[in-house]
């Protein structure tokens, strides 16, 4: 597999799990067993689809989340208060939304918030489960 014999050949550990995040976001199926990281191997096996995954690796902090760029900290409010924002349909859609939310609620303060509490709000509604688990984390801290 391309994304293994990659990840082998990375000299920092967390070069290896960008790649996997970004496979994982792109929506390509990692099967477990193809990584030496136990903790990889452990959240690649759960029944979730490759973007889902994506998302839970973010909430354990085994994936890193890349910062939101300003622009699209911009982008991310206009749609968050547009009045007639259709919600995605499709499964992989809201993954994805749920990835951006989840970007920008651990900017915590250092975005306005408005912004936080809309995508706190939205993570709620597109997968209440992964919700509940930041919300834990959230409270653990």
């Amino acid at each position: 597999m391309p994304v293994a014999n990659t990840l082998g050949e990375l000299e920092e550990p967390t070069d290896g799990r960008r790649v996997v995040r970004d496979a994982l976001l792109l929506g390509y199926d990692i099967r477990p067993l193809d990584l030496e990281d136990e903790a990889l191997s452990d959240l690649l096996s759960e029944d979730l689809a490759p973007r889902w995954l994506a998302c839970l690796g973010g909430l354990r902090r085994l994936l890193p989340l890349p910062p939101l760029e300003p622009e699209e900290v911009t982008a991310l409010e206009r749609e968050m208060s547009a009045t007639d924002r259709l919600e995605p349909l499709d499964d992989a859609e809201r993954a994805l939304s749920f990835w951006r939310c989840l970007r920008v609620a651990r900017l915590g303060n250092s975005v306005n918030e408005r912004l936080l509490q809309e995508a706190r709000k939205r993570m709620k509604t597109l997968n209440p489960e992964l919700h509940a688990l930041y919300m834990g984390a959230l409270v653990v801290r």
